[in-house]
């Protein structure tokens, strides 16, 4: 049985009601680093806010922009505002890493 002293951690996978399209994800490419063909990522500490939409803070990034513009694709989330088992997910933690890769069919 358990008792008070017991610690439950419970993480819940994202529930997204939206996301980027791909085509709004290469328009949000730090734009510096796709002319000189860099490829990077950064990764996001996020907080659901009200109507869903995440308040961020980066935890590390590849120099070069690209932490600003995973920032920037942050804001095109929506989380739902409830998680899985009902309760309310504002004020719940998201971690978010956003991968920049540059893909070939765009230049050539």
């Amino acid at each position: 049985t358990a008792d008070e002293s017991d610690v439950v951690i419970t993480a819940h996978r994202p529930i997204w009601t939206h996301t980027p399209t791909a085509r709004r994800l290469s328009a949000l490419y730090p734009e510096r680093a796709l002319e000189r063909g860099r490829e990077g990522e950064a990764s996001l500490h996020c907080i659901v806010q009200d109507g869903g939409a995440l308040g961020c803070e980066t935890v590390s990034a590849t120099p070069g922009g690209f932490s600003n513009a995973a920032q920037r694709v942050a804001r095109t989330y929506r989380h739902a505002t409830q998680l899985s088992d009902g309760s309310s997910a504002i004020g719940s933690p998201v971690n978010l890493r956003v991968i920049f890769r540059i893909d070939d069919q765009q230049h050539g």
